[in-house]
This record gives structure tokens, sequence and C-alpha cells, in this order.
């Protein structure tokens, strides 16, 4: 398996956060939160302790 099951965990709880979101919102959340992080495993973190 190319991604672990706890990445996929993590990228699931994502896209049912940005389900909601439209577009250009959806965009701007995630680019918003890829400014805040260094890396993948900051940005999965910030998402579960939930700062978003």
């Amino acid at each position: 398996m190319l991604i672990k099951p706890d990445q996929l965990q993590k990228i699931w709880v994502l896209r049912k956060l940005l389900y909601s979101m439209d577009e250009i919102e959806a965009m701007e959340f995630i680019l918003d939160k890829m400014k805040a992080t260094k890396n993948n495993a900051e940005f999965f973190d910030m998402m579960r302790r939930g700062n978003s």
C-alpha cells in the first residue's frame, strides 16, 4: 500500500471536512493550513488537534 492506514484515515477526515465547503472555500482553507505548517505530518497533526 502506498499510504499508511493512519494517514489514510486522516485523509478521509479531511475529505469529509472539505465536502461541506464550496470549491473556493475549500481551496482557501487548504492553502491557509498548508502555509501555516512545514510538512504533511505537521499539517495532519494540526487537523487532528482541531486547529482549523
